[in-house]
């Protein structure tokens, strides 16, 4: 967790994997090589966000050459965006075709389970995804800094990460991507996700003794009854219970003017 106050601190919490970090996008071409990686952006910032921060590169890459409009497409959205080519992303990017030639899962409705039509077009579009799985599960694989806690300055990190992107990619030339590193990377998910729970758990029982500790305190404490026996006067009685063994009641009176 990032040092500071707690509104700094709050900064850098991803609500989506309930940790505190940094995020980088990173666009993966089919051969499974990165083509860029963005900038770090701090936790709270939302996957779509970072994307459209970025819409620069993307319409830059996704727009078809001259001889490229002369072959055949018969993807998603080929009539609206007819001089793009598509991008995958995951659920996290929902309404990004709005704006983009974008191909995202169908996300389930409340109260109501997919389609089998739509949910063989998700698993045809994690068929396709998978490459950007595994270029993961071999950037995390290989470098720590990407796969642990960052604990060096901050004004480095993007220095430090896009070397690692560079490196991976000389890595993937030499030996190609392989089903394993998906798989090193599911791995790294739910490491993600359990290191999450067990934070969110200590928090809560923090909470929870705080909680307990103040219930304590404030039952110790006395209570106070105002009562009014004239008018022009006030009349206070403090009844205090007492810890001791004789647990004797005291009565303490006071009178207050106005």
């Amino acid at each position: 967790m990032p040092s500071g106050k707690m509104k700094e601190r709050a900064a850098y919490y991803s609500a989506k994997h309930h940790l505190h970090g940094y995020k980088v996008e990173v666009s993966v071409l089919p051969n499974g090589l990165a083509l860029n990686c963005t900038k770090h952006y701090l936790g709270i910032e939302t996957d779509i966000e970072i994307f459209r921060h970025n819409h620069a590169f993307h319409l830059q890459h996704l727009l078809k050459s001259s001889s490229e409009r002369n072959m055949a497409d018969e993807g998603p959205m080929k009539d609206k965006y007819s001089d793009s080519w598509c991008v995958l992303a995951d659920k996290g990017y929902q309404g990004l075709a709005d704006d983009f030639r974008a191909i995202t899962p169908i996300k389930k409705r409340p109260l109501q389970q997919l389609t089998l039509d739509e949910g063989r077009t998700n698993d045809r579009i994690a068929h396709d995804r998978v490459i950007v799985e595994n270029y993961f599960g071999r950037l995390t694989t290989l470098w720590a800094m990407c796969s642990d806690k960052y604990r060096w300055d901050e004004n480095n990190y993007d220095m430090f990460f896009r070397s690692c992107i560079a490196l991976t990619n000389f890595h993937v030339r030499i030996l190609p991507l392989r089903d394993e590193d998906g798989e090193n990377f599911s791995n790294y998910l739910k490491r993600l996700q359990l290191l999450g729970n067990e934070m969110r758990a200590k928090r809560l029982e923090v909470q929870r003794r705080y909680r307990e500790k103040r219930r304590m305190r404030l039952r110790g404490m006395p209570t106070a009854h105002i009562e009014r026996p004239f008018s022009g006067s006030h009349r206070i009685r403090a009844m205090a219970n007492s810890d001791s063994e004789s647990e004797d009641l005291k009565d303490h009176e006071s009178y207050v003017f106005s």
